[in-house]
């Protein structure tokens, strides 16, 4: 029998962000002090599109999940408090499972095959990690339908977290969905067979300790070909939708390129504070912070939302410097420069501003003031266009050049309704990102 290993033969983790509080040996607290006001006011009250003005292709519904997440979907919900001692050992309140059966809508399950939460692109598995980084069974139960073919869970008093296995595959196949509607053939994950483990590793469990993972998930390359979302207690990662679809970013980008995105001379050096984080040598920008911003304008395009991490980080903001409806006047220089200021702290980022995860929230922030600019319909298609172009040795100077071949390309099929090839420069512009 075959064993899986979460990492593959590159040895490839792409993981949703990185714990600078860690990183500064204090007390990682995943609870924002204060919530931030200006996202919410921001936020539409009911996100569009919305599963609840139509759960499926039929019209009918099967099944229920949450959008997006439960602290975006209601921003006065209470979440879980995630905190690590100066072991690395973290803690979760409350201990038992918070009830989030009232955030729950009406949608459609569509495409599984024998009677699981699969299709032939990804699979939503259950199986955990131990400490060798093997896949080994956890005892948790496959969801499966009921006699009626319904896909019904509860958040509370399931055991087999079913209802964070249904999260995973409806939003992953709304992913789907959502890409092949706006430009054909630009989810580049079909077919492939993806493993989604959505239980993949205790966050205080030995995997986790010896990759310095803590609460976190990641795409492991296209060599393992899996998702691994981290769980603690009644916290399960699964829960925020956000997350799994900005690791699936970093699928449909690896497989859209062939792997280039992740081989080339500018991916990232490593950063000065932590030689296992990888940085960006200059304001210019690298492919590792284009890969993870491009990821997190994959979980922008399905939810219409420039948040995520909302219910990893028990905040409104979400993910330290992710933020792209709060970052709408940071540049890249000033992120490099650690002079940025995060709107959740009011305090600069500093040496941590190399990083490419934050780096990545500049070019995630220049795809949202496009979106804002000419309309999400064109910006999300110029965006799926341009992806597959995209190398390893790329800068932010060098994709803006991509991004404009593909806008022309599209342009000459007929593919756009005008030319937008200034409200694409003065959008990277605003970022500090020219040609």
């Amino acid at each position: 029998m075959q064993v899986t290993k979460v990492v593959g033969i590159k040895g490839v983790l792409v993981s949703l962000f990185f714990l600078l509080a860690a990183c500064q040996g204090q007390n990682t607290d995943l609870v924002a002090t204060k919530l931030i006001d200006a996202a919410k006011s921001q936020r539409p009250p009911t996100p569009s599109p919305t599963p609840d003005q139509g759960p499926g292709p039929t019209g009918k519904s099967n099944a229920k999940v949450i959008f997006k997440n439960p602290l975006y979907r209601s921003p006065q919900t209470s979440g879980y408090v995630l905190r690590s001692n100066s072991q690395g050992q973290y803690s979760v309140t409350p201990s038992s499972a918070i009830n989030y059966d009232h955030l729950l809508i009406d949608v459609e399950i569509t495409e599984t095959r024998n009677g699981l939460l699969e299709n032939q692109d990804f699979s939503v598995l259950t199986e955990t990690a131990n400490g060798q980084g093997q896949m080994i069974n956890s005892g948790l139960q496959r969801a499966k339908p009921d006699a009626q073919g319904r896909w019904l869970f509860s958040s509370v008093g399931d055991s087999h977290r079913r209802l964070g296995q249904l999260m995973a595959y409806y939003w992953i196949h709304s992913q789907k969905q959502a890409f092949e509607g706006i430009l054909p053939n630009s989810w580049h994950c079909k077919q492939r067979g993806i493993k989604v483990y959505s239980s993949c590793y205790d966050i205080n469990g030995s995997f986790s300790q010896s990759q310095g993972l803590g609460p976190n998930a990641f795409w492991a390359g296209s060599d393992a070909n899996l998702v691994c979302m981290s769980y603690l207690g009644p916290f399960e990662s699964s829960y925020d939708a956000s997350v799994y679809d900005h690791e699936m970013g970093h699928a449909n980008i690896d497989y859209g390129t062939n792997g280039q995105i992740v081989q080339g001379r500018n991916y990232g050096v490593g950063c000065r504070f932590s030689r296992s984080a990888l940085c960006c040598s200059s304001a210019d920008g690298c492919a590792g912070a284009i890969n993870e911003g491009q990821a997190d304008v994959h979980s922008y395009i399905v939810f219409n939302s420039g948040a995520l991490g909302e219910f990893f980080t028990n905040t409104s903001a979400g993910l330290e410097g992710r933020n792209a409806e709060l970052n709408g006047n940071l540049t890249a220089q000033a992120m490099f420069n650690g002079t940025a200021i995060d709107p959740a702290s009011q305090q600069a980022y500093g040496q941590y501003g190399p990083e490419i995860h934050l780096m990545g929230g500049v070019w995630g922030a220049a795809w949202w003031t496009l979106r804002n600019r000419i309309g999400s319909k064109n910006a999300d298609k110029i965006f799926l266009a341009h992806l597959e172009l995209l190398t390893g040795n790329d800068s932010f100077k060098t994709a803006l050049g991509v991004i404009l071949t593909a806008h022309d390309q599209l342009l000459n099929q007929g593919n756009l309704i005008q030319n937008f090839r200034s409200d694409i420069t003065a959008s990277f512009s605003k970022h500090g990102i020219v040609q």
